[in-house]
């Protein structure tokens, strides 16, 4: 009896767990972008703010597109499990074991994705100078402040 009740609810905390979810949906495309520099959520007025050189932005630039294409086959690697899972409710199979897998490497690709955006971002910050990193670091507060509760570097990045 205590295998089923474990069983049973283990299910409902999995398929509770994906509802919320995908009741996100899989968001607007482009909308979310790596950060590291400008034109990752400040684009030119991040540049003129930090008051950047050619050299610096021209390297920001770079970090912020090594970053885009990390982050790339690992974003489409999670849509892909997004689809598996509604694929697994719609279908009526329900298998939580699927289903938890599922989760789990979502959850595990997520925490690469958050790794390497903050890996960016740690790479554009030590191209500033002492100044402009108090400046960045005005602008990270600033941010903050108007985002809310929302995570600056995207779901569940630490540091933020």
């Amino acid at each position: 009896m205590t295998r089923v009740r474990i069983a049973t609810f283990s299910s409902i905390a999995i398929l509770a767990v994906t509802m919320a979810a995908l009741a996100q949906g899989p968001g607007r495309p482009g909308a979310r972008r790596p950060h590291g520099g400008p034109g990752s959520g400040g684009g030119e007025r991040l540049a003129s703010f930090l008051e950047l050189t050619d050299e610096q932005i021209a390297q920001s630039k770079a970090i912020r597109e090594a970053t885009r294409t990390a982050i790339e086959p690992l974003a489409a690697q999670r849509r892909a499990n997004r689809e598996a899972i509604r694929a697994e409710i719609d279908g009526g199979s329900l298998s939580a074991e699927a289903i938890g897998r599922l989760v789990i490497a979502s959850h595990e690709i997520g925490d690469q994705i958050c790794a390497i955006r903050s890996e960016g971002e740690a790479q554009f910050v030590a191209l500033l100078t002492p100044g402009q990193k108090e400046k960045y670091e005005q602008f990270r507060e600033r941010r903050a402040q108007r985002r809310g509760d929302r995570p600056i570097l995207g779901p569940r990045c630490a540091g933020d």
